[in-house]
């Protein structure tokens, strides 16, 4: 699936974060009626994808990137 796919079912992202040593661009996409999503986009197609909350690293780089813009969470 191509990023332009992802946002038509998807809407934008809560937040999007870049992981330059590994050229992926992160999606997180904030969901009232299921767990947050994550979604890694390398180059313009989707590598990986998590929907758990227990994924301690990816909530606290969300976190940080939140707080970073003056978001809560």
């Amino acid at each position: 699936m191509e990023g332009a796919a992802v946002t038509r079912v998807m809407g934008q992202p809560t937040a999007t974060f870049y992981l330059q040593p590994a050229h992926t661009e992160v999606r997180y996409f904030e969901r009232w009626r299921a767990p947050a999503l994550w979604i890694g986009l390398d180059g313009d197609r989707v590598a990986w994808q998590r929907f758990d909350y227990l994924d301690q690293w990816l909530n606290a780089v969300t976190v940080r990137l939140r707080e970073a813009e003056g978001g809560s969470r």
